[in-house]
C-alpha cells in the first residue's frame, strides 16, 4: 500500500525501458487488488509510465467479471487520458468501444466511471456517444452521460460547446427530478470553467444560450425545491442577469416553504453583490429557520461596510442581545458582534 502511494504521489522520473515494462505490468497487476485503496494508487501511478502498448492489457481488465477492476482499469484509462499524447492515442484506439459498453452496466459506479473516462478522452466520437445517451430518456448511464458532459474534454471551444449546451438543455424539460437537477449541475459547472478560466467569449456565450432558452428560469417554480435550489445556483454564476430574475429571487427569498431554497437566495445575494439586496436581506435576519437568518448576516458581511449606518445600527442591536422584539434574534447574537470586530480592526 506504501509503495503504490508513493509511485502515485512521485512518480520516478528515470527509469530504463526493462525497468518500465516491468513496472508497468506489476502496477496493471495491482489493478486487481482486492482493496480498493490499493488499486486506485495503481491506477494514478500508471499514469506518468503508460504506453501504448499498456492499452491492451487494460482492455482485458475492462471485461472483468468483478466491478471493482473494472473501475479500477477505467480509472487508469482517465489518469492517462490526461497525459496530452496519450489522449491522442486512445481517441484512436479500438479500446473506447468496450468503454462505452460499460456505460449498460447494471453497476451505477462503473456507469459513472466509463462516463468520467470518456470525457477525459474526448474528441467527436465521444461527444457524439454521451449526447446521443443524453437524447435517450431510457437509457441506463442517462444521468451518468449528462455528469459525464460537464468534464468533456475539449468542452469549452464553440462547436463543442454549443452542442452540449443544447443537450443538457433539452434534459431540464424533462420531469425526473435527477435529471433536472444533474443538468443544471452541469450548466452551472461550465459556466463556472469558462468564467474561471477567464474565456469571457464562452462564459457570455453560454450564459446568453441558457438565459434564451428560459427554462431554467420557468425551474424556479419547480415542485422540487432540490431543482429550484439548483436553478438559483446556475442562474446565479451567469453573466447579463435579467432585471427580472432579482425580483424572482426576492420573491424566493421571502415566500418559499423550503427552508434551504431560501438560504441560498441568500447565500447567492452575497456572490453576486447584489447591493440593492440589503434591505431584503435585513428583513431576512428575522426568518424563523436560524441557517437563513445567519446565511443572511453573512451575505450582508459581504455587500455592507462601516459606512452603512442602518446595517451597522442593526448589527449593534443585535450584538448586544437587543430587547427590542423585532430584534431579539439570539441566535445571529455572536456572528453580529464577530462581523463588527472585524469591521473595526479593518478600519484601524
Amino acid at each position: 500500500k506504501a509503495a503504490t502511494f508513493i509511485l502515485a504521489t512521485e512518480p520516478p522520473r528515470y527509469i530504463c525501458s526493462l525497468q518500465r515494462e516491468r513496472l508497468i505490468g506489476l502496477l496493471i497487476t495491482t489493478l486487481e487488488d482486492r482493496n480498493g485503496e490499493i488499486s486506485q494508487h495503481a491506477a494514478c501511478a500508471l499514469s506518468s509510465i503508460a504506453l501504448p502498448s499498456t492499452l491492451p492489457s487494460l482492455c482485458r481488465l475492462l471485461a472483468s467479471s468483478q466491478p471493482q477492476v473494472q473501475v479500477a482499469a477505467l480509472v487508469a484509462l482517465e489518469e492517462i487520458a490526461s497525459q496530452g499524447t496519450m489522449r491522442r492515442v486512445l481517441q484512436k484506439h479500438t479500446l473506447l468501444p468496450p468503454v462505452v459498453a460499460l456505460l449498460r452496466s447494471d453497476i451505477p459506479e462503473v456507469r459513472r466511471q466509463a462516463s468520467y473516462t470518456l470525457a477525459a478522452c474526448g474528441g467527436e466520437y465521444v461527444a457524439a456517444v454521451l449526447g446521443t445517451i443524453v437524447l435517450d430518456d431510457d437509457h441506463p448511464a442517462h444521468i451518468e452521460a449528462i455528469e459525464g458532459l460537464r468534464l468533456l474534454h475539449g468542452v469549452l471551444r464553440r462547436s463543442t460547446r454549443t452542442k452540449v449546451v443544447g443537450w443538457l438543455l433539452r434534459a431540464l424539460r424533462q420531469t425526473h427530478e435527477e435529471v433536472q437537477v444533474t443538468a443544471l449541475d452541469s450548466l452551472a459547472y461550465l459556466a463556472w470553467q469558462a468564467r474561471t478560466r477567464g474565456q469571457k467569449k464562452a462564459y457570455a456565450d453560454i450564459s446568453d444560450e441558457i438565459l434564451e432558452d428560459g427554462i431554467s428560469l420557468q425551474l424556479l417554480a419547480c415542485p422540487h425545491a432540490w431543482v429550484r435550489q439548483r436553478a438559483i445556483e446556475l442562474l446565479s454564476i451567469l453573466d447579463h442577469q435579467p432585471q427580472t430574475l432579482h425580483g424572482q429571487l426576492i420573491h424566493l427569498l421571502y415566500s418559499d416553504n423550503d427552508s434551504g431554497v431560501r438560504a441560498c437566495v441568500a447565500y447567492s445575494l452575497g456572490q453576486i453583490a447584489a447591493r440593492w439586496a440589503i434591505p431584503d436581506l435585513i428583513q431576512t435576519l428575522l426568518d424563523s429557520d436560524e441557517y437563513v437568518a445567519q446565511t443572511a448576516l453573512n451575505s450582508l458581511g459581504q455587500l455592507a461596510s462601516p459606512d452603512d449606518p442602518v446595517v451597522v445600527y442593526i448589527l449593534k442591536e443585535l450584538a448586544g442581545g437587543s430587547s427590542t422584539k423585532e430584534l431579539a434574534v439570539n441566535h445571529l447574537t455572536q456572528p453580529a458582534q464577530t462581523l463588527l470586530k472585524k469591521w473595526r480592526k479593518a478600519g484601524q
